[in-house]
């Protein structure tokens, strides 16, 4: 879960560190910085999401292969 944290938090940084140099680099201020962060929180609560069903599934499949349940 502490990988999954990280990850999460690495994406919007380096979203926000995107952002920012394509701002400078294009003088479109704050313009680049929202679109970046935002994009990498979709896609971050995309990716969580996904590890959420993967993980489930595996639940699942584990709690009917086994011989109590």
């Amino acid at each position: 879960m502490a990988g999954v944290g990280l990850e999460f938090a690495g994406s919007v940084i380096g979203g926000l560190a995107v952002g920012y140099y394509l701002d400078e680099w294009l003088g479109t201020e704050p313009l680049f910085v929202m679109v970046c962060v935002f994009g990498a929180l979709a896609g971050s609560v995309s990716h969580l999401v996904m590890l959420t069903r993967r993980l489930d599934r595996l639940r699942r499949a584990d709690e009917e292969g086994s011989p109590d349940g």
